[in-house]
């Protein structure tokens, strides 16, 4: 039954759906994201509850109402995977519609510098959306991803299931659409050269700091001891550049904020980078928890200990 159910939603994906949606309003799409937000809430009720319960190792208890961050943190997930649909669309006549910048001016003021800009950010809301946010107001962003083989391979031990047809058409799916986002990608595939060289023509490396490196270090996130990349702050201490943290939230209407802190400071070592972008990721998860909590409902990096 199990099998009958997938090829029936595989079908609906690749056929009417896939067909439709670029077609509608968005937001009818940013509506249809909010339903299969609480579908998929009901779906993956087991997913859910182990989410409830990291929350709660991870915060303390009743700290939040962790039943509705699940819900919320659904939501959002399944708007961000629609809003791949949107991509098309978007340029510099109607960014502003979609994701409002603040903090533009410490990217600014960093780029004068003249020493290229890394990009910090984390899987925090739909981070894809700082690349059109930023693209689409004439910013060069370079954004560090895996190579297609890295990404399934990646997916498939973050799910610890072999990936299916249905997956894998998904992926393909979102990778077309992905090729309308004004961003070059980087697959770095443990290189840095390339990155170094970004930095060099004095343009911006958008890199996260939250997934599964070569090489990581704790630091102290809330209850835990929490794992981060190094690399992101190893190649801006490499190649001079100003770390400067950005955040995407969702706003009531499901459009986007793009908040961009300024820049770090008294950055020495990387630890010290790892653990100021730690305590700034902390305060944004206390103020926005269902942008950040699905994280917890897997055995992997940075909330690995947890399960």
């Amino acid at each position: 039954m199990k099998a009958l159910i997938r090829g029936v939603i595989k079908w609906f994906l690749l056929g009417p759906f896939r067909a439709v949606v670029p077609l509608l309003p968005a937001s009818v799409i940013y509506v249809m994201g909010r339903i299969g937000g609480m579908l998929y809430c009901t779906v993956a009720k087991a997913r859910g509850e182990i989410i409830e319960r990291n929350l709660e190792k991870l915060m303390g208890s009743g700290r939040v109402d962790a039943k509705e961050v699940v819900r919320r943190s659904f939501v959002n997930y399944i708007m961000s995977e629609f809003e791949v649909f949107l991509y098309k669309r978007l340029g510099s006549s109607n960014i502003g519609r979609f994701v409002e910048a603040e903090g533009l001016e410490y990217l600014d003021d960093a780029l004068k510098l003249k020493k290229g800009v890394v990009l910090l950010h984390a899987h925090f809301g739909n981070e894809h959306m700082l690349m059109p946010g930023l693209g689409h107001r004439g910013y060069r962003i370079n954004q560090v991803g895996l190579a297609s083989e890295d990404a399934v391979a990646n997916i498939e031990k973050v799910l610890n299931r072999k990936s299916d047809g249905l997956m894998m058409s998904w992926f393909r799916l979102k990778g077309e659409c992905e090729k309308y986002l004004p961003a070059n990608f980087i697959f770095l595939n443990n290189q840095m050269r390339a990155a170094l060289k970004v930095l060099d023509k004095n343009e911006i490396l958008a890199i996260s700091m939250d997934g599964m490196g070569q090489n990581m270090t704790e630091v102290r996130f809330f209850n835990i001891d929490a794992e981060f990349m190094t690399g992101p702050v190893r190649i801006a201490l490499m190649a001079g550049s100003p770390i400067v943290p950005v955040f995407m939230v969702r706003k009531k209407n499901g459009r986007h904020r793009l908040v961009i802190e300024p820049p770090l400071s008294n950055i020495k070592t990387v630890e010290d980078g790892v653990k100021a972008f730690a305590a700034l990721l902390e305060d944004y998860m206390r103020r926005y928890p269902c942008h950040y909590a699905r994280l917890l409902g897997y055995g992997q990096p940075p909330f690995g200990k947890l399960n």
